[in-house]
């Protein structure tokens, strides 16, 4: 049982992190993604989520400890805490402070979801606060280790900065990936890839340029198979979004014929001497054996 579940900076020690997540840390006392009693603590790009302090719920019970899910700055031992293009967010403390506890000062594009009472933060123009970073949950997205994906509509895509404390150039994000990918870069420590930019980021399937929907490659960058709900131009009738048959686009994405959608149906809505249906009426039939199918629970099909 320490502080710091993730990293602890003790007083004298000078750290400096750059491109890294600290994730999924837990803590009894205090900061449980990171605790700053008395070093110096430097942070670039790094994307702090999912961490727990006071992970017994005790703080004020037995100690008076337990603060600071994301990263507490224990101010009296003098400690000081810079972030520079560093999402703090989505972090516990099971009594108070969730992402913050402390002073922290911010020299730029950062993101912290929820100041506390407890912590201070002099936000600048290019902070972001009050906000939902909307992280994927930790996961494989390529490179040596795991990463928070950015979702579509984050308020940190395109936010951050390309340059470091110290000014120096930021061409990479934690897995190696190309930064800036879009308009800026990203806050945090992934930089998430723009579909159609004719660059395969490596948390995309595949890149060619475009974001047209019915070629090999989907605007999402992911490849077009059948089942997927985008049509694959000269190869696929059509793409209902399943492998399903009997619903009027089969397993293999072709269209069904009146005649498939009822034997699936387990229906005949006719004798093999009559004329096939056509026009108009091949619509109507479709439109039954489907509805039949929707109800099989409750009719019985000749």
């Amino acid at each position: 049982i320490a502080d710091g579940g993730g990293l602890h900076i003790n007083t004298g020690i000078i750290a400096t992190i750059s491109n890294s997540t600290i994730s999924g840390n837990t803590s009894d006392r205090d900061g449980g993604g990171l605790a700053n009693n008395g070093g110096g603590a430097t942070l670039n790009n790094v994307t702090i989520f999912n961490n727990t302090a006071d992970a017994d719920a005790n703080d004020g019970v037995i100690h008076i400890i337990g603060d600071g899910g994301g990263i507490i700055n224990s101010d009296v031992d003098g400690a000081t805490t810079t972030l520079r293009n560093t999402i703090v967010a989505g972090n516990m403390d099971l009594t108070s402070d969730p992402d913050c506890f402390g002073t922290l000062s911010s020299d730029g594009f950062n993101l912290i979801q929820e100041i506390s009472s407890n912590c201070t933060f002099v936000e600048l123009a290019s902070d972001i606060t009050g906000e939902d970073p909307l992280l994927e949950a930790l996961a494989d997205n390529s490179g040596p280790t795991e990463t928070h994906a950015l979702q579509a509509g984050s308020p940190a895509l395109d936010k951050g900065s390309c340059t470091d404390i110290a000014m120096n150039d930021v061409f990479e994000d934690q897995r190696g990936s190309e930064r800036p990918a879009g308009d800026d870069c990203d806050i945090g420590a992934f930089e998430a890839s723009v579909c159609g930019d004719d660059i395969e980021g490596v948390d995309e399937e595949c890149e060619d340029g475009n974001t047209i929907d019915t070629d090999d490659c989907t605007n999402q960058c992911k490849f077009n198979i059948c089942g997927d709900g985008s049509v694959l131009e000269d190869f696929e009738e059509c793409d209902d979004g399943n492998t399903s048959n009997g619903d009027g686009c089969d397993e293999d994405c072709f269209k069904e014929t009146i005649d498939d959608v009822l034997e699936a149906s387990g229906c005949s809505l006719r004798s093999t001497s009559q004329p096939a249906p056509s026009g108009i009426l091949l619509l109507l039939l479709t439109l039954i054996a489907l509805s039949y199918r929707r109800k099989q629970a409750r009719i019985t099909c000749p």
